[in-house]
């Protein structure tokens, strides 16, 4: 994927890549929260010949981690709402990824669980940055489109129906 006037990747011998499911925090969570992330994982899986994962134990042999955090305390500010449903974090060395932390927050600012769709269909764009793209789509029927906000000034992905990849993805 472009960054910057260089390309980066994933070291090709670096598939099936490792991933660490934050389990701990998982576990005070919703049984659809790891199903969605599985979901999301296969797809990415089934879509694209040369991508493939493998769930791993201990987060220091993981090369993308899967996270779950509570909303820090500053997400209203100035009587805006400030949020995103998730993000990702890249670690590069020269031209390669090295890892990746996706990082999902546990409930909206309303206090309440994200939906099956609204998780699923979060964690498959985040999994689109871990893979490697780095920016976002401008067209709305490719799951890396960022939605911006809605009535509520949240910032939020995909509170519809389940996405599937596009051919742009």
């Amino acid at each position: 994927a472009p960054s910057d006037a260089n390309i980066i990747r994933w070291n090709k011998d670096s598939f099936p890549l490792k991933t660490y499911i934050d389990e701990k925090n998982l576990a005070n969570l919703p049984d659809y929260y790891k199903e969605s992330i599985l979901r999301a994982l296969n797809q990415w899986d089934n879509s694209v010949d040369f991508i493939s994962f493998e769930i791993v134990p201990k987060k220091s042999h993981a090369q993308i981690i899967i996270e779950f955090k509570n909303l820090p305390e500053d997400v209203f500010d100035g009587g805006m709402c400030k949020y995103v449903v998730g993000y990702t974090r890249p670690k590069i060395s020269g031209r390669k990824l090295k890892n990746m932390t996706v990082t999902v927050y546990n409930a909206n600012p309303k206090g309440e669980y994200l939906s099956d769709k609204e998780l699923y269909n979060t964690v498959l764009h985040e999994l689109g940055h871990a893979l490697g793209i780095m920016g976002h789509s401008y067209s709305t029927d490719d799951l890396m489109y960022l939605q911006t906000h809605d009535k509520d000034n949240f910032f939020v992905q995909y509170r519809g129906d389940f996405h599937y990849l596009s051919g742009s993805d």
